[in-house]
């Protein structure tokens, strides 16, 4: 749909709008939402009050136009059509170097199968194959398994699938849980 504002200064058009994008943001989250404005200083006050309300999540948002360099938010990123580029393809090497140590935590890959300069092995598309088949399968196979057991006597960092992964982040966090396994299993599919 197409939603127009329109009224003299002062009269909260600004407001009504950040409102309406946080709306359409929540109630339609896969959908793309264009916001146009007269001039690039109104469109960077838009911009800038979507952000400071926060309800947006920062890498779904650029700034097109002249004026995209002028915004004054409290962000660290760069909207700029480059900026969302850059950031993405930073992202997409954290969390490849991520799949790779989750390899190597678990036998499948070592240090031999990165690339010259130490960079992961891993694709986009190899990464989704590794999860799907080696990721998830082990999940599943440590939810199977502890549907049975007392969670007083079970020691689960035993048949815990990830537990050198995990070690390798963090140490010393005291018998797990299964509920921290499974937090553990939701920070995998971040």
């Amino acid at each position: 749909g197409l939603t127009v504002v329109v009224g003299p200064p002062g009269t909260g058009k600004t407001d009504v709008a950040v409102q309406i994008i946080a709306n359409l943001y929540h109630s339609f989250p896969s959908q793309r939402t264009v916001i146009i404005t007269h001039s690039n200083a109104a469109l960077n006050d838009l911009f800038e009050k979507v952000m400071a309300r926060g309800d947006v999540d920062e890498r779904y948002m650029i700034r097109l136009g002249a004026g995209e360099r002028d915004l004054k938010t409290m962000s660290t990123h760069d909207f700029t059509k480059v900026g969302r580029v850059e950031h993405s393809l930073a992202r997409r090497a954290t969390l490849l170097e991520e799949v790779q140590l989750l390899s190597e935590s678990l036998g499948i890959s070592g240090r031999a199968e990165r690339g010259s300069d130490g960079s992961p092995s891993y694709t986009c598309e190899t990464a989704e194959y590794f999860n799907h088949h080696h990721v998830q399968k082990r999940t599943k196979a440590f939810e199977r398994q502890t549907n049975n057991l007392d969670e007083e006597t079970a020691n689960l960092e035993a048949i815990f699938p990830f537990r050198n992964y995990f070690e390798m982040k963090s140490k010393g966090e005291g018998p797990l849980s299964l509920l921290q396994a499974r937090e553990k299993f939701s920070q995998l599919d971040e």
